[in-house]
């Protein structure tokens, strides 16, 4: 994606309502044939839905981070996701909500550079700047994911979200923000890959 199309997508400015966005839709993507693993599977993907809807209300709303995970696991938020089988791993979602948000200055630092000349954070969609600091924190920290699956991963939110040119916007920037956070060696060594799902 040339900076040119990331100048014509439509990603700046935010929602006008408070209201934490709902996905237009789930997409399935592939999954594996083995039935714990696809559970395994569907339960990050879940888990990543919420987390993004989670950063939004922490940087559109100002909801603390301590306390977005109440709000998302217990009724009737918890009820609300249960009705639409979504359910997500506790754990690992207050792990990616605290460090995506105790590490955002440094996310932002890191996402910045890759974004099309005279762009900045702030100028991008609520939806989308959560998007790109959870793909980020987790090419940084969890090393056990691939990249091009973590990649998948996020640019499947995009489209959960947006009908756009952003679900590129997305696959281009976590594509050069990997090769800054994500050194050669790390996905060359077998030891630093695990066979928990993506």
């Amino acid at each position: 994606m040339t900076e040119e199309d990331q100048r014509d997508t439509p990603l700046m400015g935010s929602t006008s309502t408070d209201e934490t966005p709902e996905p237009k839709g789930r997409t399935s993507g592939r999954t594996p044939s083995d039935p714990a693993l696809k559970k395994a599977l569907k339960m990050r993907r879940a888990t990543r839905l919420m987390v993004v809807q989670a950063l939004y209300q922490v940087d559109k709303i100002g909801t603390r981070p301590h306390l977005v995970e109440e709000h998302f696991f217990e009724k009737p938020c918890a009820t609300y996701f249960f009705e639409k089988g979504i359910l997500g791993d506790r754990a690992y979602f207050q792990e990616l909500v605290m460090g995506v948000t105790s590490h955002q200055e440094t996310l932002d630092e890191t996402i910045s550079p890759f974004l099309a000349e005279g762009w900045r954070m702030d100028r991008l969609e609520t939806i989308l700047r959560a998007i790109l600091r959870a793909g980020t924190y987790e090419l940084a920290h969890h090393f056990d994911v691939p990249v091009p699956l973590l990649i998948n991963e996020y640019v499947s939110l995009a489209r959960d979200f947006f009908d756009g040119r952003e679900p590129k916007f997305v696959n281009a920037v976590l594509d050069k923000v990997a090769t800054h956070v994500r050194p050669i060696a790390n996905e060359s060594n077998p030891s630093s890959k695990s066979d928990f799902p993506a």
